[in-house]
């Protein structure tokens, strides 16, 4: 059995469920909706609701956050058949890495002088650094055990790799202006996807 959990605080957002099969409206609440909480306390929650409601036990979880607006069926299919295929306790989206944030370009001050947070000596050219894949927010994926461990990423994780114009996490007006530019991009190429 599947089903969908729609979470939020928000009535507004909670009754776009309206009228949706297998789409469950779950009221978060607020000590679970705060710049400080934990999606785990949110997961569960919703877990604990949608299984009271369909008296079904779920063996697996998929968290898709609203802020990877291009997240498309395609990440979550290929996300649930990596995490099958091998055998994982869990299974995160990732998207490459910006060239200027790799790990050996990274700086930390100390006072007013420059050093190194992971040392590079040779100033290693860019097109010579491993790639290097960060957790891009579209699709998070776990067995049961993980989340009952507390977890919504286990130690044994897999990446599902998606590509730059898709791993847009909107976590500032930057990154919302950029999504905006990306849509209209799409538009005007007559397709809302890259």
């Amino acid at each position: 059995m599947d089903a969908v959990a729609l979470s939020s605080d928000s009535d507004e957002i909670l009754a776009q469920a309206a009228g949706l099969d297998a789409v469950y409206a779950i009221k978060r609440p607020e000590h679970l909706a705060g710049d400080k909480s934990r999606a785990i306390g949110a997961v569960i929650h919703a877990l604990e609701a949608v299984e009271a409601a369909t008296q079904h036990r779920f063996d697996a979880v998929a968290v898709l956050q609203c802020t990877s607006p291009f997240t498309e069926p395609a990440d979550i299919a290929g996300t649930i058949d990596l995490l099958e295929r091998t055998g994982a306790a869990s299974a995160v989206s990732v998207g490459p890495a910006e060239h200027d944030m790799h790990p050996l370009k990274m700086k930390q001050l100390v006072g007013d002088r420059l050093e190194p947070l992971f040392e590079d000596r040779d100033l290693t050219p860019t097109h010579e650094l491993p790639d290097i894949w960060a957790r891009n927010g579209s699709v998070y994926l776990c067995r049961r055990s993980v989340i009952e461990s507390g977890e919504l990423i286990s130690d044994d994780a897999v990446g599902y790799r998606m590509p730059r114009e898709r791993s847009i996490d909107i976590d500032s007006d930057l990154d919302l202006a950029f999504a905006e530019f990306l849509l209209q991009r799409g538009r005007d190429h007559g397709s809302t996807r890259r």
